[in-house]
């Protein structure tokens, strides 16, 4: 993200503002509060820019949907801790999510996972999540794709699954992007939430 790139906060509840504001600032993104009519302007001036969004609110869906008509990368606010709020908030298209009350610190942590292609969850989430009862489709999953999904799901970075495949990075990259093609998804959130409604997730075990 270029220095002093705008970002935009869609919220009807200005209080995100002061506490998330600063976390932005050490990144070089000035956040800014907008109103809900304005997201489609404000992605086609801010391509690939960082917008928040709180999905508590009426607007969210069709202001996530015009942002990333544009390809601004959304970040949503939740209002519930639990795995439910979580999905359907990948469901809506965000990128990352983090809890309303979350600490600037937990803020920080997703701000900048999201950065570097990865997603951040907390672990009572994944725990619910990796208990979600298999969902049709399940048994379509290949062994190798359902090893990858949980390295995914138990928040693995690609330089772990290169070793663990033994590829390069690269390689594991379009290993990804096809996998992603097949499960009908358009990224990491979304590949988590969808093997979780399969029930591909399980509890993390010792890294092979």
């Amino acid at each position: 993200m270029e220095p002093t790139q705008e970002s935009a906060l869609f919220d009807d509840c200005p209080s995100l503002l002061p506490r998330v504001s600063p976390v932005l600032g050490e990144r070089g993104l000035r956040l800014h509060l907008r109103r809900w009519s304005e997201a489609g302007e404000w992605g086609r001036t801010h391509r690939g820019g960082l917008a928040i969004v709180a999905l508590h609110c009426d607007g969210a869906p069709t202001a996530i949907e015009r942002l990333r008509t544009h390809g601004v990368v959304v970040v949503g606010v939740v209002d519930g801790e639990n795995a439910g709020a979580y999905r359907s908030a990948f469901r809506c298209g965000v990128t990352a999510c983090f809890h309303r009350t979350a600490s600037a610190e937990r803020v920080r942590r997703v701000i900048d996972a999201v950065g570097d292609g990865e997603v951040v969850l907390p672990l009572p989430v994944l725990r619910s999540l990796a208990t979600t009862s298999r969902g049709s489709g399940a048994d379509e999953v290949a062994p190798e794709d359902r090893m990858i999904l949980r390295h995914l799901g138990f928040g693995g970075t690609v330089p772990a699954l290169a070793e663990l495949l033994h590829r390069s990075e690269r390689d594991c990259y379009r290993v990804l992007r096809t996998l992603y093609r097949r499960l009908g998804v358009s990224g990491r959130a979304e590949a988590i939430a969808r093997a979780a409604d399969l029930g591909l997730l399980e509890a993390p075990g010792p890294t092979p």
